[in-house]
């Protein structure tokens, strides 16, 4: 049912049985081992593809050895269940740039794979696990990759010499040609040694770079704008509060975005300036209604409009800010019901995971550490990556830098609503402080999905950090949310 196939300078029996036991495939295993005094990996990995009397073929390093057992089961349930597979591997990447350096881009790089040397053995976390899923990818590693002889179009390049890029080529090349390449998580090994580079690396990397000139660079952006969503039947009473730019257009193009995910019990009021205000009014939308405002900031148009009636009702539970440069796209509504429901008394705020508008992660959430001279800095976890997505939710960071944040109106009500203000929303951030001194949870959610307008255009996003940081720094219990870096 699967062959393995390696090269080594000396016949290694015990390596051929741990495969073979490790496997759990007992007879249905063929395992051809091939001794290499020198010769290109590319011809030795074509005669074994050639000689594999099974469909599914491993390619490994001699020195690879299993953390887990039935491995072989589980690569054969991956392509039977994922017919459209042709290439699996163990870590890889979503990008190729044009250098062909695969691992230029640490951010776009996915996979788990223990490594082991001088005695030390330790975990390379390339992404979260995805457990049994597989993620599609352009690249994967060649320390263990499987491939399926029938969904394969292009074999080993006998062209690159030597030991390096023998797989780079073989995958890309395959991709090209339309082959799905895939990393798996539910299979984990421990590779014996640390991949380098050397003279021959770069020549083989020349060599590729000049074949595919003409397809670098080349990406894959995978697609989680249909991420599902448990509806759960709630009583709980939504408010949501916009606040409108002068495009009255982007802003109706929201409340319709909110309204489609069929929240009951959910109200949006609209602040808005007096150059939208009459447009804005004439909105036939059902549960939208519009306030004039008279500043361009969330907070301070706050100020002014929290009396009016209707704004907030008495019985309103949860309250959402957003921003209308903001694209929600799955019921973050509910996810955040549900975290509020498990925990009313602690809930403080929860954040939404932010994806920047080519559809990498803006940021998933933000934690304060300190370097190793003691200063406070802002750090954005998983920034450019793709598939650190859909995680659940987390209490461990102070928030997101998003235009979207989920609070309770008594938490408003009791730390005066947003009274501080800056030039970007780090308002939100600076209210999730407030409520950890009064002991209340931030929630991150990464199931929570929005798209949003990037800080980088806004030029005082440092003035506003550095403004924040001093917050952080001037309070003995504040500080205790700053993580050291090891």
């Amino acid at each position: 049912m699967v062959t393995v196939v390696y090269c080594t300078r000396e016949s290694n029996p015990k390596h051929k049985e741990h495969i073979i036991k490790s496997s759990g495939l007992l007879k249905n295993i063929e395992v051809i081992e091939i001794i290499n005094k020198g010769e290109a990996l590319t011809k030795a990995y074509n005669r074994g593809l050639k000689q594999a009397t099974n469909d599914i073929v491993v390619f490994m390093h001699d020195d690879v050895t299993f953390d887990n057992g039935s491995w072989g089961n589980k690569l054969i349930k991956h392509f039977n269940d994922n017919p459209e597979f042709g290439i699996l591997g163990l870590a890889g990447t979503t990008d190729m740039d044009a250098s062909g350096r695969w691992w230029t881009d640490r951010s776009k790089m996915v996979g788990i794979v223990n490594h082991e040397k001088d005695g030390k053995k330790w975990e390379s976390r390339y992404s979260k696990s995805w457990v049994n899923q597989l993620n599609e990818v352009i690249i994967v590693d060649g320390l263990f990759f499987a491939v399926h002889k029938k969904r394969i179009k292009e074999n080993f390049d006998e062209k690159f010499g030597g030991f390096h890029f023998y797989e780079i080529d073989f995958v890309f090349s395959n991709f090209l040609k339309g082959v799905k390449v895939g990393v798996m998580y539910n299979i984990r090994v421990t590779h014996k040694s640390i991949g380098e580079t050397n003279e021959e690396w770069e020549k083989n990397r020349l060599q590729f770079v000049e074949k595919f000139n003409q397809s670098l660079p080349t990406k894959h952006v995978p697609d989680f704008y249909s991420a599902p969503v448990n509806k759960i039947n709630s009583n709980v009473k939504i408010r949501v509060i916009i606040q409108a730019s002068n495009n009255v257009k982007k802003t109706k193009e929201l409340c319709e975005n909110i309204l489609s995910f069929g929240v009951s019990n959910l109200n949006i009021s609209i602040i808005s300036s007096d150059k939208t205000f009459a447009d804005l009014s004439k909105l036939e939308l059902n549960n939208v209604n519009v306030f004039e405002g008279y500043y361009d900031t969330l907070p301070k148009n706050i100020s002014l409009v929290k009396f009016e009636e209707g704004f907030i009702n008495p019985d309103d539970e949860l309250v959402f800010f957003i921003n209308d440069g903001c694209l929600i796209i799955n019921d973050i509504f509910s996810n955040f019901i549900k975290l509020y429901s498990q925990n009313k008394k602690g809930f403080g705020c929860g954040f939404p995971l932010s994806y920047s508008e080519n559809k990498t992660i803006f940021s998933s959430k933000l934690e304060i550490y300190s370097n190793k001279d003691g200063q406070i800095a802002i750090n954005m976890k998983d920034i450019n990556s793709y598939y650190n997505v859909l995680n659940g939710h987390s209490i461990d960071a102070i928030g997101n830098l998003s235009d979207c944040m989920v609070t309770t109106k008594e938490n408003l009500i009791a730390l005066n609503w947003l009274s501080v203000d800056y030039t970007t929303p780090l308002y939100f951030n600076d209210f999730s402080l407030k409520l950890f001194l009064r002991n209340k949870l931030t929630y991150t959610d990464t199931n929570s999905l929005t798209v949003q307008k990037s800080f980088a255009g806004q030029t005082n996003i440092q003035q506003d950090f550095q403004s924040f940081i001093n917050v952080i720094g001037s309070d003995k219990k504040l500080q205790a949310l700053v993580k050291q870096i090891k």
